[in-house]
């Protein structure tokens, strides 16, 4: 018999009336599909690199859509010098590179109770010396521009004490920043490009997790197993901000 694919599925999902609880469904054909929640080593371990799969792929998106923009602007005005809050192409760009930095960083990030890892060693075995350096610079900016305010050449501010040429107004002084909004054409094109390379890796990483998952399930008695399914499961899904924690 064929199992059973994702694409066969339909996904439902209802958040409860102030909670952060997400009730979430599986239907074939309309109707519910008894499940079980595998809860293994294995398993989390292959659900958490569908997290890191998740963050890849929106990386690999905010990149895709920074560079149409690119495209749809002429050569000569590809490049921000003078950078406008009030322009939206440049506003758009600019967040858009900041939410590609940040999130392919996530991927390589510890923290507490998380199993999957993507294994730098590896990486750099796969991509070589060159573009390694590439994804250590990506951390870098991650970590002391972006997310982080750290030493970094992305910006910079000085005070400034001015005089006037004309001599008609008194000196004075300006705080003034400047830092770059985007990265250019090409190393973007190379970003999307490593993105890609480490989602292939996170891909065989989980199939390992998998593999192993597999091997478990043989050994287990399904009749045994499918007497705990439901039809209905609860994720928690936390406000970024609750009002109601800083009272």
């Amino acid at each position: 018999m064929e199992p059973l694919k994702r694409t066969d599925l339909e996904i439902n999902k209802t958040k409860q009336h102030d909670s952060n609880r997400l009730i979430v469904s599986f239907l074939r054909e309309g109707r519910p599909c008894p499940s079980i929640e595998l809860t293994s080593k294995s398993a989390r371990k292959a659900a958490e690199h569908q997290l890191i799969t998740k963050d890849l792929e929106h990386a690999i998106s905010s990149i895709e859509f920074a560079l149409s923009l690119y495209a749809e602007q002429q050569p000569e005005d590809n490049n921000i010098v003078k950078y406008d809050k009030n322009n939206i192409d440049h506003l758009i760009k600019h967040n858009f590179i900041l939410s590609s930095i940040i999130t392919y960083g996530k991927c390589f990030a510890t923290a507490k109770g998380r199993n999957a890892r993507l294994p730098e060693q590896k990486l750099r075995k796969i991509i070589g010396d060159d573009l390694f350096a590439f994804h250590e610079q990506i951390l870098n900016l991650r970590n002391n521009w972006v997310a982080h305010c750290g030493k970094s050449q992305m910006e910079t501010a000085k005070t400034i004490f001015i005089t006037d040429p004309l001599r008609e107004k008194a000196p004075n002084y300006i705080c003034h920043t400047s830092f770059a909004a985007e990265i250019s054409f090409e190393d973007l094109i190379i970003f999307c490009e490593l993105c890609k390379t480490v989602l292939k890796l996170n891909i065989s990483l989980q199939n390992e997790a998998i593999s192993a998952l597999n091997c478990e399930l043989q050994k287990t008695h399904m009749h045994e197993l499918l007497k705990s399914a439901k039809t209905e499961f609860i994720y928690h899904n936390e406000q970024l901000l609750d009002a109601k924690k800083n009272n």
